[in-house]
């Protein structure tokens, strides 16, 4: 493979790991690009955001339908940041269940998210 440059005036060499397949990751969701070990994660989407997750088949449903035509999937997660990033655009209709930290973590990336906008 060509030298890649890094930074100007220096080259390394980059090949493609023994055994790796693109095809491995194509379909996968930016929180599972990674080796990590997975934390399944619960959360609660509010409809019709629920409609949309389930549609593009992200996540395992555990709930299909709440009494508020909600949903609660189970997530794989292996990198969690990504994860985070991805339920912030959803705001109030994404409520995470389990774990706690992810929770929390969520919780902090909102108010980090709000205290730009003041």
């Amino acid at each position: 493979m060509k030298d890649v440059s890094i930074v100007e005036g220096e080259k390394a060499e980059f090949s493609v790991p023994k055994g790796f397949q693109i095809a491995t990751y194509l379909n996968r969701a930016p929180w599972e690009l990674s080796d990590d070990k997975p934390i399944t994660v619960r959360v609660r989407i509010n409809f019709p955001q629920s409609r949309w997750v389930i549609g593009e088949r992200l996540g395992k449903v555990v709930t299909a339908v709440t009494d508020d035509a909600g949903s609660e999937l189970e997530f794989e997660v292996r990198a969690v940041d990504a994860f985070v990033r991805w339920l912030l655009p959803l705001g109030k209709q994404a409520q995470v269940l389990s774990p706690p930290s992810i929770k929390k973590q969520l919780d902090a990336a909102r108010t980090a998210l709000r205290a730009v906008y003041r």
